[in-house]
């Protein structure tokens, strides 16, 4: 592709010129800078995920809970009406 000749100087001209190639060369180098900012440890994620549904049970609890702050709950509900809430 011909660009056109000026007959003067112009800077903004060179800038245009120039631009594909400065950019892609940014981009590519934007891109390996956040590819190791957004890596993701999905291995903790799940292991803290399922820390949090242990962590929601009722009734009595294993001895192996693994939330030591959280006790046996709930073992007495639906006694005072009569009612049976076992299982569920």
């Amino acid at each position: 592709m011909q660009h056109p000749v000026l007959p003067f100087h112009c800077p903004l001209v060179n800038l245009y010129q120039m631009a594909p190639k400065s950019l892609l060369g940014l981009g590519f180098s934007l891109l390996l800078l956040l590819q190791g900012a957004v890596s993701v440890d999905y291995g903790s994620a799940l292991t803290k995920s399922i820390l949090y549904f242990e962590a929601q049970r009722s009734g009595k609890l294993p001895s192996n809970q693994r939330a030591k702050w959280r006790g046996d709950s709930a073992l007495k509900d639906g006694g005072d009406a009569g009612v049976d809430l076992v299982g569920g």
